[in-house]
This record gives structure tokens, C-alpha cells and sequence, in this order.
């Protein structure tokens, strides 16, 4: 038999680490499964003005698609740092939620594609994190 987590619980768990743990949000350039925070913050072009708290996800999780559990990142504003590789089109950037200091909680794509020019306004769009039944992965 496959592993199946019964309570919701244990996948509800996950999601807390995440949103109790976040305190802020970075737009990266380069994302690789595994990297290091260190690489991680070298990688960062703009990151949320203030820092992220527990409101900025949805007040509790929620059955997912299939058999899973999801809680959604509310989105910020942030604005663009100085960096020597600015982008024009905004393709390939990624978004990390992060405790600041030494833990990179969950990566997503960035999908709208925003110009980031140093010193603009950037926004941190919303997005769904889910977590799956073993099964499901």
C-alpha cells in the first residue's frame, strides 16, 4: 500500500510551517531544487517592502484539488533593488517565501512576467501553495 496521510492535519502542518515561519517574500532570478539560502539571497532582484505575516496567507486551509490541502499567499507590494541584471521582460524569475535568515520555505514561478527595473515598484502576485498525499506526487 501506497503512504497516505489519514489526518489533514499532518498535511495542514506544512502549510502552518510556512505561513507562521515567513516573514518575507523575494523575487529571485535563478531558482534550482536544493539551493542554498546563501545562493538563494544572492539570487534576489526585489523583495516586499515590510515584512510578511500570518495575514498575508488565507485565515485556514482548505480541502485541495484531488486529496490535498492548499492556503493561498495574498500577494504584496515590494519594490525592485539595485542589481546588475535588471529584466526588461520579466521572464524566468521566481518568487520565495523566507524566514530572512537562513530558511527558504517554498518557491513558485512568477508568472506575470513584470518588468524589473531597479528601484520600481514590484508586485508580488497571489498564489496557491498545495500540499499532496503522497500519492499524489
Amino acid at each position: 500500500m501506497a503512504t497516505y496521510f489519514d489526518d489533514t492535519a499532518v498535511l495542514d502542518g506544512l502549510l502552518d510551517i510556512i505561513r507562521q515561519g515567513s516573514t518575507q517574500v523575494w523575487l529571485i532570478e535563478a531558482y534550482s531544487q536544493g539551493d542554498s539560502f546563501a545562493v538563494v539571497q544572492g539570487n534576489v532582484v526585489a523583495d516586499a517592502d515590510s515584512a510578511i505575516t500570518t495575514g498575508d496567507f488565507s485565515a485556514s486551509q482548505a480541502a485541495g484539488a484531488g486529496v490535498g490541502r492548499e492556503m493561498d499567499f495574498l500577494g504584496a507590494a515590494g519594490t525592485a533593488s539595485a542589481t546588475s541584471t535588471l529584466h526588461a521582460t520579466g521572464e524566468g524569475l521566481h518568487i520565495a517565501l523566507t524566514n530572512g535568515t537562513d530558511t527558504i520555505y517554498a518557491v513558485t514561478d512568477e508568472t506575470s512576467n513584470q518588468p524589473i527595473v531597479s528601484g520600481n515598484p514590484v508586485t508580488f502576485p497571489s498564489f496557491t501553495i498545495r500540499t499532496l498525499q503522497p500519492t499524489q506526487i
